[in-house]
């Protein structure tokens, strides 16, 4: 049981924010690299066709909302672990 209550310690501050601002507050940091590695990125190679700038922002985008997958899917699994703890108690 002491993992149990390590987890529901852990958990708890998470399952009161809401799945939204804990993803947000997760996903924002990586967009966050992902633009500033961008901008770095441009301004080194600046590139001449606006196709590989088109192509740079729809990977950029994708690469987001996979991360935004996963970090909903992780809040999930939290999620459902934490219940069933709380109900099995």
């Amino acid at each position: 049981m002491d993992n149990d209550e390590k987890f529901i310690s852990k958990w708890k501050p998470i399952h009161e924010k809401t799945m939204v601002k804990y993803v947000l507050q997760e996903s924002l940091i990586i967009l966050l690299i992902l633009v500033f590695l961008n901008v770095v990125l441009y301004w080194i190679y600046q590139p001449v066709s606006k196709d590989a700038i088109y192509w740079v922002v729809v990977i950029n985008t994708f690469s987001f909302l996979i991360i935004i997958v996963g970090r909903v899917l992780c809040w999930l699994k939290g999620e459902k672990r934490y219940r069933n703890i709380i109900n099995n108690k």
